[in-house]
């Protein structure tokens, strides 16, 4: 009799065991997969993957917002460290220094939309051999919106006091290539901020 109750006892640890067991397998399963999708909470509930894709874009340079860019590079802004010493600290201390927001180069494929040329122009152009500058139309607020798969709007980017400072009107022209003529342009600017009022769109 005792050892019937001894074995009953077990199987009844041995199953509880086995039922903790499986839920953290499943727990560290459906942990694993939300990783390997980038998955992220959902302040609705649940959870969706990323809706940002980098081959869609819209900048609106003026009154205008287009989507013929074919291009635009990273936005980037970096710190510089200060070292500083203290007496009786072995240690070099870091302050933060000047930040430095990166030049933004885009490209598009070359039409009879001016925005790029008319911009340029305004740093420098040459008339007549004399070369001029409007400062008037030298600066520029920009927006860079990033859009889902619906075209919608997931991220926007508002850059400050924008002026070009590289215009390649033409690209290298080779009777042997196989591609379309792009025009690019280099945008020095004095900082950027993500634009936090556009929120989280409707899935459809």
């Amino acid at each position: 009799m005792m050892l019937v109750l001894c074995r009953a006892y077990a199987s009844r640890i041995f199953s509880k065991k086995m039922r903790v067991l499986i839920n953290i397998i499943r727990v560290a399963k459906s942990a694993i997969w939300k990783i390997a999708v980038g998955a992220k909470q959902n302040p609705r509930g649940g959870y969706v993957t990323g809706e940002s894709w980098p081959r869609r874009l819209r900048i609106r340079l003026g009154p205008c917002a287009r989507e013929n860019y074919s291009g635009a590079a990273a936005l980037k802004r970096s710190s510089d460290p200060i070292d500083y010493m203290e007496g009786g600290n072995g240690i070099i201390l870091k302050g933060l220094g000047r930040t430095k927001y990166e030049p933004i180069t885009m490209e598009r494929g070359i039409t009879f939309d001016s925005d790029f040329e008319d911009w340029a122009n305004a740093a420098q152009v040459l008339n007549s051999g004399s070369p001029s500058t409007s400062l008037a139309n030298l600066r520029k607020e920009i927006r860079i919106v990033l859009l889902n798969e619906l075209g919608q709007p997931v991220h926007q980017y508002k850059v400050h006091r924008c002026w070009v400072s590289e215009f390649q009107a033409l690209p290298d022209l080779d009777a042997s290539q196989n591609g379309v003529a792009i025009e690019t342009i280099r945008i020095e600017n004095e900082g950027w901020e993500r634009d936090t009022s556009l929120t989280e769109q409707k899935e459809q």
